[in-house]
């Protein structure tokens, strides 16, 4: 990584920091930071202080330049990746039904970022939740998306269960009280949109 006079982001400067045969550019300017990740790996392709503070993996503080290794190792551990994202219109007539049918029911309750399909390297993962880019000068195209396991899509219920999950994630990380009573209020409105549809 390139050295600096200075021991945390507070100019504006360009970092570049190679980990396992990767390489990452950190860009900071007056105390704001973010980490460009590498494409094709399925990350947020912009990991900034407000991502990694929904991670759980800073606390609100400003990040140290020997800090960024620690960092980087612990959202490589942490933030799962999906491994092959795939297009709508590849998705059989019934998972598009089920997607479709599921992102109907929350859209009558709450803001739907971009879902994505995808295929986790994990089995055990059923769909996360990214805040993109914070910036809105940046100029990327990191956007808040929800990405979604394809095999869930054979199960309406657990579809509707996991996506409520993440949209929930907007107002806080997992399992906070924020993230929590968000939940509670998605569920409780879907039931009163159901509930009336049916009358």
């Amino acid at each position: 990584m390139k050295k600096s006079s200075t021991s945390t982001f507070t100019t504006s400067r360009t970092y570049e920091y190679e980990l396992e045969g990767l390489t990452y550019i950190i860009e900071c300017e007056g105390g704001q930071w973010c980490i460009h990740m590498p494409e094709g790996l399925g990350y947020p392709p912009i990991l900034d202080l407000r991502v990694l503070q929904f991670a759980g993996l800073v606390a609100g503080r400003e990040a140290q330049l020997q800090d960024v290794e620690e960092l980087l190792r612990e959202v490589l551990a942490r933030m799962p990746r999906s491994h092959e994202q795939y297009p709508i219109e590849h998705l059989s007539g019934p998972e598009r039904a089920v997607l479709e049918r599921c992102m109907d029911l929350v859209r009558r309750v709450a803001e739907l970022p971009l879902v994505k399909i995808v295929r986790f390297t994990s089995p055990d993962i059923h769909g996360t939740y990214s805040t993109g880019c914070s910036d809105p000068d940046c100029g990327c195209d990191a956007q808040p998306n929800i990405a979604l396991a394809r095999k869930i899509l054979e199960d309406q219920k657990q579809t509707l269960k996991v996506l409520v999950h993440e949209v929930a994630h907007k107002a806080g990380g997992d399992n906070t009280h924020a993230h929590l009573m968000e939940m509670q209020r998605l569920w409780s409105e879907l039931v009163i949109e159901m509930a009336g549809a049916e009358s």
